[in-house]
Formats: structure tokens, C-alpha cells, sequence
């Protein structure tokens, strides 16, 4: 399959993850779809957090229902939660989602699609030397190839995109039978690119969205460019789509409005961010303590 285990930004150490997750702790949320009183959501990380990210990673049910119902517009007392975890190496939120939701929890990882192993997927289709992109966008292949790839997408894909918003779509359906009201909500770290590639596809599978509205959406929440990899996972799953004749028209390929070339990680300025907010609060707090050990 295409892709590889999501890693923290090399700039600032896999520590700072950490960090990052209590920054995007319980924001972008949104509602992506509702059938009865059943709701599907998408958030960033669902873990609450002590002052400046200690006494963490830890789950609160109360906190993370009241997120979620405020921004639903609810007040069920009583309502059933369904975590679906995106996470890969964020090992320390999924453990605390696992003491939340114990064997409930559904854990499913998302990688995106990565240049170096689309390049090997596309020479497998019959790409002829220099053909296959380093962008992997499906606009620069020739026609053929692209449809071919498109044709057995759910083959090579690694994160079984088809599939997993396949399910998503059969839970919201069978939530909505149920005498409980259920909300399932899915999430990464940020609530910005693994979430935002999931949401899109299924936007475009079941909301009638054209990509570039789902991805417009994506980045609007994400108020950044995706992390290239998971833009270009929701435009090939655009592509398999329109092979399969769910999708009507043609705009997969439209990278102008997003980035038709991998630029940069948009993570690293996020982490980096998350570091200067440390800094600066951490700075103000021992300034405090510094002032009023002068005035005594």
C-alpha cells in the first residue's frame, strides 16, 4: 500500500507532540452529518489537559460531551459515545482513550499517500520511465494510467479510505435506530489532516461535496493548508469515486486553489507556534513569580 506511519516534525522532536495536543485539545469541531438524533463529528484531540499541557493526556466524558453537544446544538443527558481514533504515534492519548472507552474504542491510523511510494504504485500501472509524478497529482498522469490507478485505488491504498468511510456511514445509520441518542466522532492530533482527509471523503461520498468544496471545508477548519500527503489521499479517493460512477463531473485534479506540490510541512509552523505559546507563558509566569519576589 501507499504510505507510512504519520512522525512528529523532526524540527522540534516527537516530545512536542505532546504539546500539540493539548493545544488542539477539544477545538475544530464540527458536525459532519446527522440522521435522527444520531450525529457524526469530527474534532481535534479529544483528551483534556492541566495549565500549560501537564496532568495529561487523560479523557473526560463530562468536558468531551458538553464540546461536542455545544457545538451539535444538544442537551441529551443521556447520550452514547463512539470514539473512532485516527492517531499513529500518539501513543500516550491513545492509551488514555483506551481507558475511556476500553474495548469500544475503534482505533483506525491514517497515513495519507507519500511521494516515494505512489511513485512505485504508479510504474506498477504501466507508467512509463519519468511518468509518474513526484507530486502525485492525478492531473500531471497520463489519462490511462490515472484511471487505471483510479480502478484498483482500493488495492494500493494504505489507509483502506473505501472502506473506512463504507463503516462510518453504516454506524451513523445504525445509531440512528437506537433508543439512546449516539453521537461518533472521529479525530487526530489537531483535528486538522488525517481528520480532515476522512471528512472530505466522506463529504464527497454521501454530502454531494465536490473535492474542492470538501477540501475547501477541510482547510477552513484546519485554517492552514492540509499536510500534503492527506490532501492528495482525498483526491485520489476522488478519482476511485468517479471509476466507480459515484462521482458526477471532474475536479479531482484541482489543486490550484490547495497546493499542487508538496511546499513544506504546514505542521512544523503549528508545532512551532505551540512552542512559542509555551515560551511565552512560561516566561510570564516565572516573571510573575520573579516580581513578587521583589515586592516581598
Amino acid at each position: 500500500g501507499v504510505g507510512r506511519p504519520s512522525r512528529p516534525p523532526a524540527m522540534l522532536g516527537w516530545r512536542l507532540a505532546y504539546f500539540a495536543g493539548w493545544w488542539d485539545s477539544l477545538v475544530h469541531v464540527r458536525v459532519v452529518d446527522r440522521i435522527g438524533d444520531a450525529l457524526l463529528m469530527r474534532i481535534g484531540n479529544p483528551a483534556s489537559y492541566g495549565p500549560l499541557g501537564w496532568g495529561g493526556p487523560r479523557v473526560s466524558l463530562p468536558a468531551l460531551l458538553a464540546t461536542l453537544q455545544r457545538e451539535a446544538g444538544t442537551e441529551f443527558e443521556d447520550v452514547g459515545l463512539t470514539d473512532v481514533s485516527l492517531l499513529t504515534v500518539e501513543v500516550e492519548t491513545i492509551a488514555a482513550e483506551e481507558r475511556a472507552f476500553g474495548p469500544e474504542l475503534v482505533h483506525w491510523p491514517l497515513v495519507g499517500v507519500e511521494a516515494p511510494a505512489f511513485e512505485t504504485v504508479c510504474a506498477g500501472a504501466g507508467a512509463a520511465t519519468g511518468e509518474c509524478p513526484a507530486t502525485a497529482q492525478p492531473e500531471e498522469l497520463h489519462a490511462g494510467v490515472r484511471k487505471k490507478l483510479a480502478a484498483s485505488y482500493d488495492t494500493w491504498d494504505a489507509d483502506g479510505l473505501t472502506a473506512k468511510v463504507e463503516e462510518l456511514r453504516a454506524k451513523l445509520i445504525q445509531s440512528a435506530h437506537e433508543q439512546q441518542p449516539q453521537i461518533i466522532f472521529f479525530h487526530c492530533n489537531c483535528g486538522c489532516d488525517r481528520t480532515g482527509m476522512l471528512a472530505a471523503a466522506y463529504s464527497m461520498r454521501y454530502l454531494n461535496k465536490t473535492f474542492t468544496e470538501a477540501m475547501g471545508v477541510a482547510e477552513q477548519v484546519a485554517g492552514r493548508n492540509l499536510v500534503y500527503r492527506f490532501q492528495v489521499g482525498a483526491q485520489w479517493y476522488c478519482e476511485s469515486l468517479i471509476k466507480k460512477g459515484l462521482y458526477h463531473g471532474y475536479d479531482c485534479g484541482n489543486c490550484a486553489p490547495f497546493r499542487c506540490q508538496d511546499t513544506g510541512d504546514p505542521v512544523d509552523a503549528h508545532y512551532g507556534m505551540v512552542l512559542g505559546a509555551i515560551m511565552l507563558a512560561a516566561c510570564v509566569t516565572l516573571g510573575g513569580v520573579a516580581f513578587l519576589g521583589r515586592r516581598c
